[in-house]
């Protein structure tokens, strides 16, 4: 049980990280 929290934890974690990387490039795609 508690490796599938800590799989479900790293796929939020992750999840967190792509979206905070998109939301970055598409700022810094419209600034241009």
């Amino acid at each position: 049980m508690i490796e599938d929290q800590l799989l479900a934890g790293g796929v939020v974690l992750l999840m967190g990280v792509v979206a905070y990387l998109m939301v970055k490039l598409i700022r810094k795609v419209s600034k241009n």
